[in-house]
């Protein structure tokens, strides 16, 4: 398979070990790349852990799925669903919502965050980075 080729124009955000970008084919998929070497082990770690929740057939309803791991210009980078809001964009950390001071978003926040740890719970779903 040909390098995918990474370049601003696709540049979502980073996080502290790595940068996500729109898959330059599939627009509903992300690609996330190390930044630096030594975050390699947690992705490792995390990856590995997404093949078993997969290989025990746990619901991928309200996380992003793993896809597969990918060469780009980058290093190697993982490919995941890309969450979009209702409208089609690409979703902003939950920070940013909560920010905008809407009432009754919060309330529906708050509401949808209630959801997703009683998915969580009901898949035997762990997780260390929200």
């Amino acid at each position: 398979m040909d390098k995918i080729i990474l370049d601003d124009s696709l540049f979502i955000g980073e996080g502290g070990s790595r940068k996500c970008y729109i898959h330059p084919y599939e627009k509903d998929l992300c690609i996330k790349v190390t930044k630096k070497k030594s975050d390699k082990r947690s992705v490792r770690r995390e990856v590995g852990y997404f093949k078993r929740l997969t290989k025990r057939g746990k619901s991928f309803d309200m996380i992003s799925k793993y896809i597969g791991k990918v060469q780009t210009n980058h290093g190697e980078g993982e490919i995941y669903e890309l969450v979009r809001d209702y409208d089609g964009h690409i979703s902003k950390d939950l920070k940013h919502y909560l920010n905008l001071r809407d009432e009754e978003l919060n309330k529906k926040i708050m509401k949808l965050v209630e959801e997703l740890r009683q998915y969580l719970i009901k898949e035997d779903i762990l997780f260390s980075d929200l």
